[in-house]
């Protein structure tokens, strides 16, 4: 089988923003030596995270590399109830078609977020 026919067949169930995280981790990862700070992460990728205002295809989100590899990890909490329901029911889907890190839907922290979860980062 061709790389290209391999590649085809990965990708199938996968949409862009899991492409973009699969180029970024595979080619560009390596190459941040000085330290960088990764902004603005697809909401695809980023399930438990609260969109940008201004642009709400992208999260809150930062990631610190040096010398290649990922030192932090940080975001703004997504506090909307019914964002993040609709969100976990998309991870739901993803992991019906194979995603075995998807999440599972989380009953208890949706009714923390309709009681009235304050803004919080993680």
């Amino acid at each position: 089988m061709k790389v290209e026919d391999e590649l085809k067949k990965e990708l199938k169930d996968c949409n862009k923003a899991d492409i973009l995280v699969a180029l970024f981790e595979t080619y560009a990862e390596k190459h941040l030596i000085q330290p960088t700070f990764v902004l603005d992460y697809p909401v695809e990728v980023s399930p438990l995270t609260k969109k940008k205002p201004d642009d709400p295809a992208f999260t809150e989100r930062f990631e610190a590399y040096v010398f290649g590899r990922e030192i932090a990890n940080a975001y703004s909490e997504l506090n909307d109830p019914i964002d993040q329901k609709e969100r976990f029911l998309q991870q739901l889907r993803e992991r019906e078609l194979g995603d075995d890190e998807a999440y599972m839907m989380d009953d208890d922290f949706i009714n923390a977020l309709e009681i009235g979860m304050p803004p919080t980062g993680d």
